[in-house]
């Protein structure tokens, strides 16, 4: 690929149907994904000289979240081997711009990403589910303050802001939230006075109104749009 860079925005589009699944490479100790049209990232710009190529350019993106501090965040890498620089995108805690693919030279996103891709239904949760499930993914989970804010992001940008859209979490027998992919229900980001623990409200959606993803309980047999993950 050559040095030029192109950045492309995707600014509320009506239908996003596509689903290809990124695409996996080992670099070192940690796995990176090309960033594909249907996804984005997350960072401030910061660039690095002297890199000798996209494996360097890719630890050193995996070094700052390692050594960095609880909101540092390394969200991609990108290697411009003409001028043997690597370009970072890195998360701090504040809001930033969304940045799309696909771009030129191929931008490389961590895993914490996601990649997620929205889909404008309507479905209920369990239709939701089912259709991710159908091209390899899931329902997104969310379980990061990073991610949260991307999701976020990406709503606004895909012109889905003020508008509920299901997540990967439902209530199970004990009344507690769980993630589909058991992973651990640390950290929520629901509004005030949610979940409104009410008996019939048992799935949960999110909301982007900026500058916040917040999540709600909802009845899940009510028809949303809906956020997969791959």
């Amino acid at each position: 690929m050559g040095g030029a860079r192109e950045v492309i925005f995707f600014i509320a589009v009506d239908f996003i149907i596509s689903t290809s699944v990124c695409m996996a490479a080992t670099y070192t100790n940690t796995k990176f994904f090309e960033l594909q049209s249907e996804e984005c990232v997350i960072g401030a710009v910061e660039s690095k000289g002297n890199v000798s190529s996209r494996i360097q350019c890719l630890d050193i993106c995996l070094q700052v979240s390692r050594h960095g501090t609880d909101n540092e965040t390394c969200t991609a890498a990108q290697y411009f081997d003409q001028t043997k620089s690597c370009q970072l995108y890195v998360y701090r805690g504040q809001p930033l711009p969304i940045v799309c693919g696909p771009m030129s030279p191929a931008v490389f996103a961590s895993p914490l990403m996601g990649p997620f891709v929205i889909f404008p239904g309507p479905a209920t949760w369990s239709q939701a589910m089912a259709a991710c499930t159908s091209t390899g993914g899931m329902l997104a989970c969310i379980t990061t303050k990073v991610q949260n804010d991307l999701v976020g992001g990406l709503l606004e940008t895909r012109g889905f802001a003020n508008t509920d859209a299901w997540l990967g979490a439902s209530k199970s027998t004990t009344g507690s939230f769980t993630w589909v992919n058991q992973q651990a229900f640390g950290f929520t980001s629901f509004s005030a006075a949610e979940p409104s623990g009410r008996p019939t409200e048992n799935c949960l959606v999110s909301r982007y109104a900026a500058p916040t993803l917040e999540w709600y309980d909802r009845e899940c047999d009510q028809a949303y749009v809906y956020i997969c993950e791959y």
